[in-house]
């Protein structure tokens, strides 16, 4: 009894050494299986490489350059000269329409300039002699009171001798000067008749002449009331002679005043320029019954047919028709929509390729000319334009043309680099896990300092060097696993 029972304690201590020697050969071997050269986990090695990225996007071909042509007058199509999708030099004419009543509008305008220069040089010259014209008149006025005045007191103090004999003395002096005055306007009338003398200056020798014919007549009025004697009808008309003089004086000192200004120049001046101004509305009309192309340019619309009138009315929309729409052919760019959070890669002056899905073989050079600033949100995703200048252009580009472009916003060349999974980032702290040397060594954790990210891979700037390996973070197969076939190849990144 006592024999069995230490066979049995044997045997169970044989059990649990057996035990614990197998489970110390399995420990062993998981570690080698997990970490050893020849265990199955993903690795990745420290290279060299260019780092790129880009942003691609779905766009539209435009022309830089459109322009729009209309009749600015209602007028007849006679002759089309061009057809959709012709390419046009400039200065080729387009379309034309009768023009007959726009030069009879032109030819009106051009008298009507003419007219008011003539009235702007009569104005001007007007002013020029108004001041000395207002004075003769005045001293004319200054006269007729003098005049009316002396006749009043001649009538209520009546004649002595001598104002008998001076009165006979003023008639004849004033014959001599009415003599004087109509020589002298008889001569510059053959001279303004000859043109030698200005039509004011002529005018002045008119008045002077007048003014003498008032001298002589009140001279001999003045002589015959001191010879009759006082009368009461005489009398009261001389009162209102003086009164009348007095008023007419008073209008005289207003024209002197008057004169200095230029109303009537800056009237004639304003004029001129409307007639200016009218004359260049009927040439534009003219010229824009004959459209020509302002630049080498493809005609993308035409609505024009010969024989029909075509008015300067705007349709119930509100929106009038070009007769003839052009694009220029040289001057190309491509408006796509990007997604928001590629804009922060984006910026003018980036070299981008595009690719037209009508010549997809043969990519176009562009640059980044401008970022838009509306959005456009689509299912919940915003996207703003870009526009992408093309440097090359080919006779088929046509506006509307679908374009993929692909936008170049990273290229570093000969920097080390790791695939974005190698990277472990926590807590702002960024380390990897670097293979072991030894055959059963296990990885060590390395703090390192990352730069540009592109293309599913990481720059390294510090803590590792070219050629290490390390690990890639994630669940490794044991030696159970491989034998099932749920091994994970190892990756080589080179």
């Amino acid at each position: 009894m006592a024999k069995r029972k230490w066979i049995v304690i044997v045997a169970i201590i044989l059990t649990v050494l057996i035990g614990a020697t197998g489970f110390a050969r399995w420990w062993t071997n998981r570690k080698t299986a997990a970490w050893g050269p020849d265990s199955f986990v993903r690795t990745a090695q420290v290279q060299r490489r260019t780092l790129s990225s880009v942003v691609d996007a779905i766009g539209e071909l435009r022309s830089m350059r459109e322009e729009a042509s209309y009749n600015a007058v209602p007028a007849k199509v006679i002759e089309v000269l061009v057809s959709p999708g012709q390419i046009v030099k400039p200065g080729q004419v387009l379309v034309r329409f009768e023009t007959d009543d726009a030069e009879r509008a032109l030819e009106d305008a051009l008298q009507d300039l003419e007219l008011a220069r003539a009235r702007l040089a009569s104005a001007r010259d007007d002013h020029a002699n108004a001041p000395r014209t207002a004075e003769i008149q005045l001293q004319r006025a200054r006269q007729e009171l003098l005049n009316a005045k002396l006749k009043l007191e001649s009538l209520l103090a009546g004649p002595t001798e001598e104002e008998l004999e001076q009165a006979r003395a003023n008639v004849r002096q004033a014959q001599i000067s009415l003599r004087a005055a109509e020589e002298e306007l008889t001569a510059q009338r053959q001279l303004y008749e000859a043109g030698l003398v200005p039509r004011m200056e002529y005018q002045q020798y008119v008045e002077r002449l007048e003014i003498a014919k008032d001298n002589l007549t009140n001279a001999q009025l003045r002589q015959n009331s001191l010879l009759k004697g006082p009368d009461p009808k005489e009398k009261e008309a001389a009162e209102s002679a003086v009164q009348q003089a007095e008023v007419n004086l008073l209008l005289a000192e207003e024209a002197v005043a008057k004169a200095a200004s230029a109303e009537a120049v800056i009237q004639a001046e304003a004029e001129v320029r409307r007639m200016e101004s009218a004359v260049e509305t009927a040439r534009k009309n003219l010229d824009s019954l004959t459209l020509k192309a302002p630049f080498e340019a493809m005609v993308l619309q035409l609505n024009a047919v010969v024989g029909t009138e075509l008015s300067t009315s705007s349709s119930s929309s509100g929106e009038r028709s070009p007769v003839v729409t052009l694009a220029a052919v040289g001057e190309w760019q491509v408006v796509a929509y990007v997604d928001e959070s590629d804009l922060s890669l984006l910026e003018p002056g980036q070299q981008v390729q595009v690719t037209l899905a009508a010549l997809e073989d043969r990519p176009f050079r562009g640059r980044l000319t401008a970022i838009g600033g509306e959005a456009r949100v689509s299912q919940n995703v915003v996207t703003y334009p870009i526009y992408v200048e093309l440097s090359e252009h080919e006779p088929l580009f046509r506006p509307g043309m679908t374009a993929d472009i692909v936008v170049q916003v990273l290229h570093k060349p000969n920097v080390l680099v790791l695939p974005d999974p190698a990277i472990i980032d926590e807590r702002g702290v960024t380390t990897v896990l670097l293979a072991s040397n030894e055959p059963n060594g296990e990885p060590t954790p390395v703090r390192i300092e990352t730069g540009l990210k592109g293309n599913g891979f990481t720059e390294i700037l510090s803590g590792l060097q070219e050629g290490q390996t390390v690990i890639i973070p994630g669940r490794q197969a044991g030696f159970d696993d491989r034998r099932s076939g749920g091994a994970m190849q190892r990756m080589m990144f080179r």
